[in-house]
């Protein structure tokens, strides 16, 4: 392993003065329980890891005027999963982030490592998809802000630019009747990454007999977490059904494009989506009835 430097920011600012200056070389550390792996594994070189954990302004979870809930990109998963904001209006995200390795790992990983790893199975980016979280990103050239679906490229690489930084996820307010779930299939627990996930959101009408707004999304069937568009369109609008179920988590095929590895065959990723999905709905369809 090369040596490289370390350094703590203090702010935002700094963050981006050092990344700028690095010229693609620096990397961001937050809770480090994937990086420091790479680094050690020789898979990444960085010449500095600049520490984002003493920015204070990239911590928590707060509800907005307006109804929106702000994550920090520095929130660790144990606060994620403990946030009563979440467990009211995300229960997925919550659910997602407690399904992640150990205590140990949750209290030093962060919601923004976990997507900024754009792994295709990692946890909180098919929640926080069906929540249609936004990013806000901070660089040397300004603020932007964008759809989390168009934050990953591919597998292991986002839109971020070598001096750019994560700052928070940005969920719009919680409909009436909402209910919503986070699930997924690994044979070997929650230390390990999950082979499919499905993440839905079901918000009702008044009635609580018809799905007025869907979203579903799924980790581990394509190059990076995506929306089941044509789940949810065969979804909202329609009278709830063991048959209209089915034939929305059927449509997930068209959606995903699993591959076969040593973890499983494309196949039974095709089957697990599918299986998930309708289990997930149902489940998201009976916490909107009693929320």
């Amino acid at each position: 392993m090369e040596s490289f430097d370390y350094f703590e920011a203090q702010s935002v600012e700094e963050v981006i003065a050092v990344l700028n200056k690095g010229e693609n070389k620096s990397r961001i550390i937050a809770g480090g329980t994937d990086i420091l792996l790479h680094v050690r594994a020789g898979l990444i070189s960085p010449n500095c890891l600049v520490s984002i954990k003493q920015i204070e302004s990239l911590k928590g979870i707060i509800k907005k005027d307006d109804g929106r809930i702000e994550i920090g990109a520095a929130t660790n998963l144990t606060n994620v999963e403990q946030s009563e904001l979440l467990h009211l209006n995300y229960q997925l995200i919550a659910d997602a982030a407690r399904s992640i390795g150990s205590r140990q790992i949750r209290n030093l990983a962060t919601i923004g490592g976990n997507n900024c790893s754009a792994v295709p199975s990692a946890d909180t980016a098919p929640a926080l998809l069906a929540s249609e979280a936004e990013v806000r990103i901070q660089s040397s050239l300004g603020f932007r802000e964008m759809p989390l679906s168009d934050f990953f490229v591919g597998p292991k690489t986002t839109i971020l630019d070598h001096d750019s930084l994560l700052l928070n996820f940005s969920l719009p307010k919680v409909m009436e009747n909402t209910g919503s779930v986070y699930m997924r299939f690994c044979p070997r627990g929650a230390m390990n990454l999950p082979i499919v996930s499905v993440a839905v959101l079901i918000a009702l009408e008044s009635d609580l007999f018809h799905i007025k707004k869907s979203r579903v999304a799924l980790g581990g069937v394509a190059k990076v977490p995506l929306r089941a568009l044509e789940t949810e369109s065969i979804l909202e609008g329609q009278i709830i059904s063991q048959e209209l179920i089915n034939l929305a988590s059927n449509a997930t095929a068209s959606s995903i494009n699993p591959i076969s590895d040593h973890r499983a065959t494309k196949e039974f990723r095709y089957r697990l989506a599918k299986e998930l999905t309708a289990r997930s709905i149902l489940k998201a369809i009976q916490r909107a009835k009693v929320e």
